[in-house]
């Protein structure tokens, strides 16, 4: 159960949209794979960048979260739609771990809702763009997730993701991917 909150990876996302863009990538099948959620009672409390405040808050919301009794919100799928729009994306695949993430996405015809846990599933559909935060660094297995995560993009694709500190959870570690930042990869052959 991971808390996440409004505005917390958009920097990630925009990035990505701009690279996206030089590439004149269109009709993208974007992947978020196990986005985060907040309840709606704590989501208004969270600043945009963590600090002392979301360090206090974030525990407090996977407790209420727990209870399955507090409604939440999603706002990563809801900034990936709104950030790659220009780009007229072709699909956009939730792939989630928590199930009270699946009622936090409205269904459109944008968005496959697709109940899959990173951490044993590899995915069957590949990624022009793949977005993975706040994963890496908690799993009990990270370099299983991350080879599933590096599976998971197309030649030419993209991957925004953060590996912390941990150099060796780095997607550049695999040959293929070429860092373009310190948060986003290109997948070449």
């Amino acid at each position: 159960m991971k808390t996440s909150w409004k505005g917390r990876n958009r920097a990630w996302i925009e990035e990505a949209m701009r690279q996206a863009s030089r590439l004149n990538r269109r009709r993208l099948t974007l992947i978020d794979i196990d986005p985060g959620a907040v309840t709606r009672l704590l989501d208004p409390y969270f600043p945009i960048r963590q600090n002392w405040k979301t360090r206090l808050l974030a525990p407090l919301d996977r407790g209420l979260r727990s209870l399955g009794r507090f409604p939440v919100v999603c706002h990563e799928v809801h900034e990936i739609r709104q950030v790659f729009a220009p780009l007229d994306p072709a699909h956009l695949y939730v792939l989630y771990a928590d199930p009270d993430v699946a009622h936090a996405v409205p269904e459109d015809d944008l968005v496959i809702m697709n109940p899959t846990d990173i951490r044993h599933d590899s995915l069957l559909e590949l990624g022009d763009v793949v977005f993975c935060y706040n994963t890496l660094m908690t799993a009990e297995d990270p370099k299983r997730i991350l080879d599933n995560l590096l599976s998971s993009v197309k030649v030419g694709g993209l991957l925004s993701t953060d590996a912390g500190t941990d150099w060796s959870l780095s997607p550049s570690t695999n040959p293929m991917f070429i860092p373009l930042s310190e948060h986003l990869f290109l997948k070449e052959f």
